[in-house]
C-alpha cells in the first residue's frame, strides 16, 4: 500500500475542516451591536488588555467596549447576560490600568454588589442616564468570610450600568458624582 497516497489526502482534508472550523468560529462569535470589539487571546482576557494577537480555534473571543469616564478610557468587558453578571470578575487575578467590566441592564434597578470570590480591591462607578450617579471606592477584598456574612454594595440610586475597575481609579483620576460617561 502506498501511505503517501493516503497520508496526503489525509492531512490535507484535516487542514480543511480546521481552517472552515476556525472561519466559522471567528465568523459567529457574539458581539453585541455598538461594541467596539477587539478579539484577545484567554491570557490577556483575564487581563482585560488591548492585546489584539491573533487567535487560534483554540483560543476564545471577548468582547471589549471602550467607555469614557469623564476624561479617561476604560476598555472593559461586558456582562450584559445573568450569567456574566453572577460570575463578574470573581475569580480573575487583577485588571490592567485601563480595564474595567461593564455591567449592563435592560432597565434601571437599584444594584447589589458583593466581593465573593474576587482576588483584588475594586472601585465601583454607578452610572445612570450617562452620569456617574454614584462611587463606591476601595472595596477590599473578603477572603475566608462566608457568603452570608459578606459586605454587599448597593447603588444609590437605580442605575442603567455599573463599571469595576481597579481600587485607586476613581481618585487617580480625579472622578465625581455627576461627570459624563459615555458608553
Amino acid at each position: 500500500m502506498n501511505y503517501k497516497r493516503v497520508l496526503f489526502p489525509a492531512v490535507a482534508l484535516a487542514t480543511l475542516i480546521g481552517a472552515i472550523f476556525f472561519y466559522f468560529f471567528i465568523s459567529y462569535t457574539a458581539v453585541a451591536p455598538g461594541v467596539n470589539s477587539k478579539f484577545i487571546t484567554p491570557k490577556a482576557a483575564s487581563g482585560i488588555s488591548e492585546n489584539t494577537e491573533e487567535v487560534s480555534a483554540e483560543q476564545y473571543a471577548v468582547a471589549l467596549k471602550e467607555i469614557k469616564v469623564g476624561n479617561k478610557t476604560v476598555y472593559a468587558e461586558v456582562a450584559d447576560t445573568d450569567s456574566a453578571q453572577n460570575t463578574g470578575l470573581s475569580g480573575e487575578s487583577s485588571l490592567n490600568d485601563d480595564s474595567g467590566m461593564l455591567f449592563v441592564f435592560k432597565k434601571p434597578q437599584k444594584a447589589y454588589f458583593w466581593m465573593k470570590g474576587m482576588k483584588f480591591a475594586i472601585d465601583i462607578i454607578w452610572i445612570k442616564d450617562g452620569k456617574i450617579a454614584g462611587i463606591t471606592e476601595n472595596a477590599e477584598t473578603q477572603p475566608n468570610v462566608p457568603d452570608n456574612q459578606l459586605k454587599v454594595y448597593v447603588s444609590p440610586v437605580e442605575v442603567d450600568y455599573v463599571l469595576e475597575v481597579n481600587s485607586g481609579f476613581i481618585s487617580r483620576n480625579g472622578l465625581r458624582i455627576g461627570d459624563e460617561v459615555k458608553i
